[in-house]
């Protein structure tokens, strides 16, 4: 990611502002590297030039962006307009299948943010089915997370959660990085405390924890570190 923002950097300033996949692009930048009102700002620019152009395809994709940046930002509502509107947009467009399954993701979690579980269950379930059928393991993965954290912090489904989580930690036992299945065992050891299965956390927290320790992820390991101690 850095790497892109260093190239976007480098590009004439002209070119970056006249170029409407640009301003996108360097606008997910910044709201994933935290500056969300900035990275806003660009993607707004770039909307109201894909507008212009009649770009479907640039609009949908900077919709979904968005969709994301209203979401750090708490500003749910708006997330799940951009989101319907991308969904609209890509419904009946072949070319535009992968812009169309990333909307259905970000629709369910927008409804987890506003508090319809249920619903956003529904959206994500669709979303990982799409992912599925173009082998999008990594968003496949991401997926399987959010749904467990649907099924247990929204819906109080503990089994279905559970569910999920092993099947994606058992995806990911070859495609997933270091840091990721550290997280994901963390959330799993917890769910397993919850449900009072303590052999099972406790495996769950030193397996993570291995991982942790491995690839650096401090944040996770003092998580892990915590739920080993409980």
């Amino acid at each position: 990611l850095l790497t892109l923002k260093s190239w976007l950097d480098n590009l004439p300033e002209r070119l970056r502002q006249s170029k409407a996949e640009l301003l996108s692009l360097e606008g997910a930048v910044f709201f994933v590297l935290g500056s969300v009102t900035q990275g806003l700002a660009l993607i707004n620019q770039a909307e109201i030039l894909f507008r212009a152009k009649g770009n479907l395809h640039g609009l949908a994709r900077t919709l979904v962006r968005r969709t994301t940046a209203y979401q750090y930002s708490g500003s749910y509502a708006e997330a799940l307009s951009d989101a319907e509107e991308a969904l609209k947009l890509t419904k009946n467009e072949p070319t535009l299948t992968d812009v169309n399954t990333d909307a259905q993701r970000s629709k369910g979690l927008c409804l987890y943010y506003l508090g319809q579980g249920s619903q956003a269950v529904k959206w994500l379930q669709k979303a990982l089915e799409g992912y599925a059928q173009f082998e999008r393991t990594a968003n496949m993965l991401i997926v399987l997370m959010e749904l467990g954290m649907v099924y247990e912090q929204a819906l109080g489904n503990f089994q279905s959660a559970q569910v999920v989580y092993e099947k994606a930690l058992n995806i990911g036992k070859e495609t997933g990085s270091l840091a990721w299945r550290a997280n994901l065992l963390n959330n799993l050891g917890v769910l397993y405390h919850l449900q009072a299965k303590y052999e099972e956390a406790i495996q769950a927290f030193e397996a993570g924890l291995d991982f942790a320790q491995q690839s650096g992820y401090i944040r996770v390991e003092v998580a892990l570190l915590i739920g080993l101690g409980d």
